[in-house]
C-alpha cells in the first residue's frame, strides 16, 4: 500500500499491540479484540477500571489551579503532597508528536502528557485497585514515546492506589496510597524502544490484510 502521509503511532495501540501478542491464554481472545477495536476506530464501552482512572485524573487535574489550601480542603493531604505539589504548576494535556522514519515508512509518533513541565520533567497518573509492581509500568510505551519526542529524559508515573469505600452513606473510590514509579531514560534508549517496538508491530500487521488496511487507512486517517 503507497504512503500517502505518516502512519500513526500512538502508545496505547503499541501496548494493546503488545498485550495482544503476550495475553496468557485465557485473555487472548480478548486482547485480540481490542487491539482490533483500536485499530478500526471502534467506539466500546468503557471498563469500570478506565473510566475511574479517567474520572479521578480529571477531578485531581482540574482543581489544580486552586490555591493549595483550597485543595487539600477538598482533597486531603495525600493528595496534596502527591499531586498538587508535584503537578500544579505544570502545563495540563500538552500535546507532543514528531515524525519518524523507520524502514522505508514515515511514523506520526503523537501522545498527550497529563502534566508537562517543558525541558525538565514529564508525569503520567495512573490508577489502580491492585498495586502489581514497577514492570507494570516500566513496561509501558508512554515514557519512552514521551521521551523520544520531546527530548525530556526525567518522567515519573504517579500510581493512585485506592479501594471503594463508604463515605458518607456514599460509595467512593478512595486513593490509599500514591506511589511513584520512575520511568525515566536516555533519549537515544527510548528511540531504540519505539523503533523495535514499531517493527514489531508493522511486521505483524502486513501479514493480516485486514488489519494492514485497517491501521493504515482508518487508524493512520
Amino acid at each position: 500500500m503507497t504512503q500517502a502521509r505518516p502512519y500513526l503511532i500512538t502508545s496505547s495501540i503499541l501496548d494493546a499491540f503488545d498485550w495482544c501478542q503476550n495475553a496468557p491464554s485465557s485473555w487472548a481472545e480478548k486482547a485480540f479484540t481490542d487491539f482490533k477495536n483500536q485499530l478500526f476506530r471502534f467506539k466500546t464501552p468503557l471498563s469500570p477500571e478506565v473510566k475511574r482512572g479517567m474520572d479521578f485524573e480529571s477531578k485531581v487535574c482540574m482543581d489544580l489551579f486552586m490555591g493549595r489550601d483550597a485543595f487539600e480542603g477538598k482533597h486531603g493531604a495525600l493528595l496534596t503532597t502527591e499531586f498538587y505539589d508535584k503537578c500544579s504548576s505544570g502545563k495540563q494535556q500538552e500535546v507532543t508528536k514528531q515524525i519518524l522514519k523507520i524502514d522505508e515508512y514515515e511514523y506520526t509518533l503523537y501522545g498527550r502528557m497529563d502534566i508537562y513541565f517543558p525541558g525538565k520533567k514529564i508525569i503520567d497518573i495512573k490508577t489502580t485497585g491492585a498495586w502489581k509492581g514497577h514492570s507494570k509500568y516500566t513496561a509501558r510505551s508512554q515514557h519512552p514515546m514521551y521521551i523520544a519526542t520531546t527530548g525530556v529524559t526525567n518522567f515519573e508515573y504517579l500510581v493512585a492506589v485506592g479501594s471503594d469505600q463508604e463515605v458518607k452513606g456514599k460509595k467512593e473510590w478512595v486513593v490509599e496510597s500514591v506511589i511513584p514509579v520512575d520511568g525515566s531514560m536516555p533519549r537515544d534508549d527510548a528511540y531504540a524502544i519505539i523503533e523495535n517496538k514499531i517493527r514489531a508491530f508493522i511486521a505483524v500487521i502486513e501479514k493480516d490484510p485486514e488489519l494492514d488496511k485497517a491501521y493504515k487507512t482508518i487508524f493512520s486517517r
